[in-house]
């Protein structure tokens, strides 16, 4: 569908850090839409209505992409003003929510989105975006380096997390001396920031010995 050129209104769910927010940007730039972020939160109706007005305005030289982040915060009531848009295709409105929206969204605004289900990250992912984020030009380019069990304790704390995974490593970069991230920075950080049970405790130790 978006390799074609095309994107339907979507509500994307899942847990904190799996990219639903990445892909809401990924969709903009990709189709060349209009971006415009807001939080639920402290978001309000007579707002969104200036949103749609300005997008109905614009629609005829480019398209908006209407991202609403914790759209759950809506009432259900609320949530109505996005039903005409979305209805004609005014926008292209993507909903983001932690919560299963089965429970939390007006039905008749979820039967007009498409719903993806985002999933934690495996270790697997996570260590991708570790390893792109150290090599790539705009993360730290190569610049940085960790050892094995640095990352594999980053891997760990960030347990399926990339948001989590990047707030640690930028922890441990703001915490070190020099460019070479040691394991006794690492513990100093990772002690500093929450408290160990037992078996983290070991496990900890384990990865020092190795490293």
């Amino acid at each position: 569908m978006i390799m074609n050129g095309r994107f339907m209104s979507s509500l994307l769910w899942g847990p904190p850090g799996t990219g639903k927010t990445a892909f809401s940007r990924f969709i903009a730039g990709k189709l060349k839409y209009k971006l415009v972020f807001i939080n639920a939160i402290n978001a309000d109706v007579a707002g969104v209505r200036e949103i749609l007005r300005v997008a109905d305005f614009e629609k005829s030289s480019r398209e908006t992409l209407l991202v609403v982040d914790e759209i759950e915060h809506f009432s259900r009531s609320q949530q109505n003003v996005f039903l005409p848009c979305t209805e004609r295709g005014d926008i292209k409105l993507v909903g983001i929510s932690f919560e299963n929206p089965y429970y939390r969204m007006n039905t008749a605004l979820l039967s007009r989105l498409k719903v993806f289900e985002f999933k934690i990250l495996s270790s697997a992912d996570i260590a991708g975006i570790l390893e792109n984020a150290l090599k790539s030009a705009q993360g730290y380019g190569g610049k940085i380096k960790i050892s094995s069990s640095v990352s594999d304790l980053l891997i760990r704390d960030a347990a399926g997390d990339a948001r989590k995974l990047l707030n640690l490593l930028e922890m441990l970069v703001l915490s070190s001396v020099g460019k070479t991230i040691t394991a006794e920075a690492a513990r100093k950080a990772f002690t500093g920031g929450r408290k160990y049970d037992r078996n983290d405790h070991y496990e900890m130790i384990s990865a020092f010995i190795k490293s």
